[in-house]
């Protein structure tokens, strides 16, 4: 089962997935919810999704593909380490831009002029 859950912004929508993103009728829901979106950026937040199968990397690269047609973005953000995992072995790590919020948390810290020092683990 996937449940979705979609967030507005004035220029981004964030989709939270949570579950299971494999073949059956839920990834015509993804594929829809995201679709249907009218920002020019989409992100689509993987953190709660732990099992990905060829029937689900297949609709992720399809909706890749029609916003990049349509000269928008769709960004993964947070998967989890299988995940992770799935787009190595893939090579779909290539394909998507994919943030982690950690990172990105840092990023804005440190450009802030905090050490780096302060967030090592």
């Amino acid at each position: 089962m996937l449940e979705l859950l979609i967030r507005h912004s004035d220029t981004v929508t964030t989709i939270c997935c949570k579950g299971r993103i494999v073949l059956g009728s839920h990834l015509d829901l993804l594929r829809q919810a995201t679709m249907s979106q009218t920002a020019s950026k989409v992100m689509l937040d993987l953190s709660g999704v732990h099992l990905v199968d060829a029937a689900g990397l297949g609709v992720l690269v399809d909706l890749h593909k029609r916003f990049l047609d349509t000269r928008r973005t769709v960004e993964l953000i947070d998967p989890t380490p299988f995940v992770c995992q799935v787009f190595r072995i893939t090579c779909l790590h290539t394909v998507f831009h994919i943030l982690r919020t950690r990172d990105i948390g840092l990023k804005q810290r440190n450009a802030l002029g905090v050490g780096a020092s302060s967030f090592m683990e």
